[in-house]
């Protein structure tokens, strides 16, 4: 990286020495084109003052945009990809976001939290089942224990009272090995009713995913198995190559051999 913004600022000098060549604005020497402390290109008179020369400006601009587009920023449908029916697909992971799921209707476009596209989520909402639940595809270094930590404080700190339960419902991979891990927390609202609010977390082809969920306790056994089966359903369309389309090649056609 800092090769490619030497070379870009070497172009910016380039450029630049042009356009003060041509302008009719006359500019002093020593116009100098730098970057900012947020990675932008900007251009400063020999005083150090911000230059007002168009031509100056615009290569600056220009520069900026080469320089967000190398260092992994994406269009928003590099990230998203949508279908007619209003469905959505994380490109990146190959997750999805679709308009409904079961008496789930999502709730919004699908956030973009990282312009890389390696971290997005999406949230649904039942009105039948007065549940939420928040699916997140992304990439994180950090243990799964250390994100439930972090969830578990953040949950006490907005509901004091809200105590971790242990009758979760766990969907087995095989043997006694769990499909993933959790971390539920129980309060009552001020109607008296009591919600269950917390994660279900695991580890898939190189991805964090992670299910928020929030409903009510009385339908623990309900909601608990159907998170695990979107969860499960997540985890199968999930792989470290992404959504790829069906004209290109696709993962393991390499290790095919023609008979």
């Amino acid at each position: 990286m800092r090769l490619l913004k030497s070379i870009m600022a070497a172009t910016a000098s380039a450029l630049l020495l042009t356009a003060c060549a041509t302008s009719s604005d006359k500019e002093e020497l020593g116009t100098q084109i730098v970057m900012d402390l947020d990675g932008n290109f900007v251009v400063l008179n020999e005083d150090g003052t911000p230059s007002t020369n168009p031509d100056s400006l615009l290569i600056a601009q220009m520069l900026s945009g080469a320089m967000a587009k190398t260092s992994g920023a994406l269009e928003n449908d590099e990230i998203l990809q949508s279908d007619a029916d209003g469905n959505y697909t994380h490109i990146q992971s190959g997750g999805i976001c679709p308009k409904t799921w079961g008496t789930f209707t999502r709730a919004r476009t699908p956030t973009i939290f990282n312009a890389n596209g390696m971290d997005v989520g999406c949230s649904f909402e039942s009105e039948e089942l007065q549940s939420v639940f928040t699916f997140y595809f992304y990439k994180n270094s950090e243990t799964i224990e250390a994100e439930k930590a972090q969830l578990v404080s953040m949950i006490k700190t907005r509901v004091p009272t809200a105590k971790p339960v242990d009758d979760v419902f766990v969907m087995k991979r095989g043997g006694d090995e769990a499909l993933y891990d959790y971390a539920i927390m129980e309060s009552q609202n001020s109607n008296g009713i009591k919600v269950r609010d917390g994660v279900f977390l695991t580890d898939d082809s190189g991805w964090r995913l992670k299910l928020r969920v929030t409903y009510p306790s009385s339908r623990a056994v309900e909601m608990e198995s159907l998170a695990a089966l979107m969860l499960q359903g997540q985890m199968d369309q999930v792989n470290q190559y992404g959504l790829i389309p069906a004209d290109r090649p696709q993962p393991g056609d390499e290790d095919k051999i023609e008979s």
